[in-house]
């Protein structure tokens, strides 16, 4: 500064001038012209930067040309700041269609379109599933003023779990260990055994038992026995036979059982037409027609289409039936049933007894084992120690009992307080010779009646028409 008079260096800080954009990640100076021969050195342009804060990113070269061919009240962008890098979450490519909808898709008509139900996704032993993208790690800026601008990390996701796959040693590549139908379920892949059945399933053929799921183009035929630990799909017409799947159950046809059939299955049961089948579903059944079918769903009986006709036989579902037409001009009997059945609640009173019951079994069992605690000596011959192991033995036993019994307790506790809004629905029309029972209350249907819903208010059913 010893080029710079006093009053030349007053003005200096005055007149120049320097300002800070883009967030402080540029600064542009504008230089006074001084009077005489005064001019700029590298030490009076720093110190006049550092009096505005800026200390990073200056541009030495253009401060040289400065000193040396001063550009007077023009602005020249003298620092610029270290822009923040982003960084890259990981991510997974998957090599399947993950996106299969195995819900019904309504037609325009409004029937449902169970070929697209039947749709199933399979890979090949050795091939590549998935592939998985490291994350790519940003890194943190700095402005003019010397403050950190914090770039976002990039994160790893944890590697998939599921089954029928391995993983290679660099964790970036899943490959298919065998050949079946794959599948995506809340992040977990699992490649299943398929087995593709061509052919009738008749008098020729034995009985079908399959750990996986079963995949079956031909028709089967009655007195047939086709079980499954999987789902089961059938794409031909299905007689009399005998159907049990672990999972769901779609018969693309529907099932003519003439009183021989029947359907059981952990998941749902949907087909086009079923006829005299006694049905037993965890969760849903959905078809266009049912007829004079014995039906027990855990959830819903959905009977939709241009028609949607439930005629003859029973039909239980534990929270909603929805029909189109239920019954006919003929006034044939129809039985509707949903919600809690009295069954039920001697059930729930017979859980909650034994389970009393166990727990006093099993304050006994201890007090006894306490005692023995109290009495054993500690030598290892001790006759008390087999009664010991006897009693510890029960013990567990009644545990594993108590346990189980609390669990079906809880499940059946949770569904009668989830059966008080169970309603049975009426699109089009039903008709006298259909009974309905709601939550245990009765009522039979003594006229046509069209677009409504029953459901249970307190002593009554109530019929509520459609707005």
């Amino acid at each position: 500064m010893s080029d710079w008079s006093r009053p030349t260096k007053e003005l200096m800080y005055k007149k120049t001038k320097v300002d800070l954009r883009y967030d402080k990640m540029e600064a542009y100076i504008t230089l006074y012209a001084p009077v005489g021969k005064d001019r700029y050195t590298k030490e009076m342009i720093y110190e006049i930067l550092r009096f505005h804060h800026v200390i990073y990113g200056i541009d030495e070269e253009v401060v040289n040309k400065l000193c040396e061919k001063p550009c007077y009240g023009k602005e020249i962008l003298i620092a610029k700041g270290k822009e923040e890098v982003d960084g890259k979450d990981g991510y997974f490519v998957y090599f399947f269609d993950t996106r299969v909808d195995t819900k019904p898709r309504i037609l325009e008509d409004g029937s449902v379109d169970y070929f697209a139900m039947t749709r199933i996704v399979t890979v090949s032993q050795g091939e590549i599933i998935v592939r998985y993208h490291k994350a790519i790690q940003g890194s943190n800026g700095i402005d003019v003023c010397g403050s950190i601008r914090y770039g976002n990390i990039g994160r790893d996701l944890p590697p998939l779990k599921g089954k029928g796959f391995k993983l290679s040693d660099d964790r970036l590549i899943y490959t298919a260990l065998i050949t079946g139908k794959i599948e995506v379920s809340e992040g977990r892949i699992t490649i299943s055994n398929v087995l593709e059945i061509k052919e009738n399933i008749d008098y020729l053929q034995g009985d079908i038992y399959f750990k996986g799921d079963l995949m079956i183009y031909g028709d089967i035929s009655s007195g047939k026995v086709v079980e499954s630990e999987g789902s089961i799909v059938v794409r031909g017409h299905v007689e009399g036979a005998t159907i049990r799947a672990g999972k769901n159950v779609i018969l693309e046809n529907g099932m003519q059982g003439a009183g021989k059939g029947s359907i059981t299955c952990g998941g749902s049961i949907s087909g086009k037409f079923f006829e005299q089948v006694e049905m037993k579903a965890k969760e849903n059944i959905t078809a266009n027609t049912i007829m004079n079918c014995t039906m027990t769903a855990g959830n819903e009986i959905i009977v939709t289409g241009r028609r949607g006709i439930l005629l003859g036989g029973s039909a239980y579902a534990g929270r909603k039936i929805t029909a189109s037409i239920i019954g006919n001009h003929t006034h044939i009997n129809t039985e509707l049933v949903v919600g809690v059945r009295r069954s039920f609640h001697r059930k729930f009173a017979y859980l909650e007894r034994k389970i009393s019951e166990l727990k006093e079994r099993l304050s006994q069992v201890e007090a006894a084992i306490a005692m023995i605690n109290e009495r054993e000596l500690p030598d290892v011959i001790s006759p008390l120690r087999d009664q010991k192991m006897r009693l510890l033995r029960t013990k567990i036993n009644i545990n594993s009992e108590i346990a189980e019994m609390v669990d079906e307790w809880s499940d059946l506790m949770d569904f009668i307080k989830n059966s008080k809004s169970a309603k049975i629905i009426v699109n089009k029309m039903i008709y006298p010779g259909c009974k309905l029972a709601i939550n245990g209350l009765s009522m039979g249907i003594k006229q046509e009646i069209v677009s409504s819903y029953f459901l249970r208010n307190g002593d009554d059913i109530d019929m509520i028409p459609f707005i």
